[in-house]
């Protein structure tokens, strides 16, 4: 199917229908106006590893333990929901809690949820990215006064679906490229 061309639905006869009704009528073929396909643009979220991450102190709050880019092309984007994966070396739960997304260590308002090496963060307001721009984001957690010296922390974003984001002109969900980011490039901490 190109841009451009066309289709209808059409009924070719009463015996086409599937309908509890006793009896179908009318004048048969009967068509629908002609919908013509178009064309639209979505917007590209393209995910990027962020600086450096700074030791970690056990029971340090509000510190960062991972720092991720997002960039926008063709269309202004809202980000409304990131979920993380985060691992770490020694066994047992995850030990780190409270934690947050934000941008120059204030965290923006939202909801997280840790479950098991998922972190589920809704934003109350929506982060907007403007199309050609790029901000960066950061992960800051409280580290759990029962972690060990030895752990470390690993973040990242392990699938496209793992951030809902739209475009604001399209008003479709837009194409996330996390590739710099997944579980094969994510960050360190510790």
């Amino acid at each position: 199917v190109e841009t451009g061309d066309y289709t209808f639905l059409t009924l070719e006869s009463a015996s086409s229908i599937t309908s509890n009704a006793d009896i179908v009528r009318g004048e048969f073929p009967i068509s629908g106006n002609p919908m013509t396909y178009g064309e639209s643009t979505i917007g590209t979220l393209t995910v990027g590893a962020g600086g450096n991450i700074p030791s970690l102190y056990i029971g340090e709050q509000r510190v960062k333990v991972a720092e991720f880019t997002l960039s926008a092309a063709e269309e202004n984007i809202e980000i409304r929901n990131v979920t993380l994966t985060m691992t770490h070396a020694q066994s047992g739960d995850l030990p780190v809690t409270d934690v947050s997304l934000g941008q120059n260590g204030s965290s923006f308002e939202q909801l997280s949820m840790i479950n098991g090496s998922k972190v589920s963060i809704d934003l109350t307001e929506p982060l907007k990215i403007y199309e050609g721009t790029t901000e960066t984001s950061e992960v800051l957690v409280k580290v759990s006064s029962e972690a060990s010296e030895l752990d470390t922390i690993y973040t990242y974003i392990a699938e496209y679906s793992d951030i809902e984001a739209y475009g604001t002109e399209s008003g479709s969900a837009v194409f996330v490229d996390n590739t710099a980011y997944d579980g094969e490039s994510g960050q360190d901490a510790m």
